[in-house]
């Protein structure tokens, strides 16, 4: 896109920097579009208005890479003008007025394949198709998890593909084998999984203990041990996190979720750290009990 904007990108990583209260890369994009440090304003509304006010007569892409919410970007929008702004961000930020929303799904199993020849090599690849497909699988056909597999490839010229599949088939030690250097499936999914509520985590941590490949709330809300209203609540922390997705509805029109199995192991590991032991069977089973309480004493009434 960069020849649609001729005069100027700008990229800022909004993870790294605290840019809520002081504006930080407001006066990194000032200081690139040519103004001196003792120009730059000190506080982050005066410098959001200078930068609005240098892009009004140009053409400039700026992109803001990991927004965690809407405040973080309103600041950095141009305003009036031909430039444009490009968001990427974990959370759905629904609060951008005019924003036009892409929700990216995990990659098709050809395209992570592609991705993964593109980093390793496509004849080191096509050597092992059955293992490539494989590897794909395990990697969630998340691009990162993808990435770091590559990676991995690349470093070590000896390492076959099957064997890389086989390390990751184990899912104790998956999330430790999708590291390499900075890159971090796990660490990637803990800024999600810290952003929710306590409840949020809980359930999620529950639901990683659920063998099954999808969910209707009534299950959260067993695990929870509380009503379907608290429990979509909550589900919703976890979609807007997004580490829960939305598969369609059952034929009884309740809302079907499920899991990513990336994140479900790294659910489990949390679960091993802050759940007691049978914890997720607790509610399920206290629940059943009250069911059959109410069943019993419901048939005893009739019968009287």
């Amino acid at each position: 896109m960069a020849e649609r904007f001729p005069n100027g990108q700008l990229y800022a990583d909004l993870r790294e920097v605290n840019d809520h209260a002081d504006g930080a890369t407001a006066a990194t994009f000032l200081r690139a579009l040519g103004v001196d440090d003792p120009a730059i304003p000190p506080g982050a509304g005066d410098r959001a208005a200078l930068f609005r006010s240098m892009l009004a007569s140009r053409r400039v892409l700026v992109v803001l890479d990991n927004a965690d919410d809407e405040s973080q970007v309103r600041q950095l929008l141009p305003g009036a003008g031909d430039s444009a702004v490009l968001v990427t961000c974990r959370p759905r930020l629904a609060g951008l007025a005019d924003a036009a929303s892409v929700e990216l799904d995990l990659l098709p199993e050809a395209d992570g394949r592609h991705m993964l020849a593109a980093i390793a090599g496509a004849a080191r690849l096509d050597a092992e198709p059955e293992a490539t497909s494989e590897l794909v699988q395990l990697c969630g056909r998340l691009p990162l998890a993808l990435r770091i597999a590559a990676t991995r490839l690349t470093a070590r010229r000896h390492l076959m593909v099957g064997e890389l599949a086989s390390r990751l088939r184990d899912e104790r030690q998956r999330l430790d084998l999708l590291r390499f250097h900075d890159l971090n499936v796990r660490a990637s999914l803990a800024l999600g999984y810290d952003a929710v509520s306590e409840a949020a985590r809980r359930l999620l941590r529950r639901l990683a203990g659920l063998d099954v490949p999808d969910f209707a709330a009534g299950v959260a809300a067993m695990l929870l041990d509380t009503g379907q209203g608290e429990a979509e609540q909550r589900l919703d922390e976890l979609l807007d996190a997004r580490l829960i997705d939305v598969t369609g509805r059952d034929p009884a029109g309740h809302v079907r979720y499920r899991c990513h199995d990336l994140v479900r192991a790294y659910a489990r590991e949390q679960a091993e750290a802050d759940e007691r032991p049978g914890a997720i069977r607790a509610p399920l089973d206290a629940r059943a009990m009250r069911t059959a309480s109410a069943l019993e004493s419901h048939a005893q009434a009739a019968r009287n």
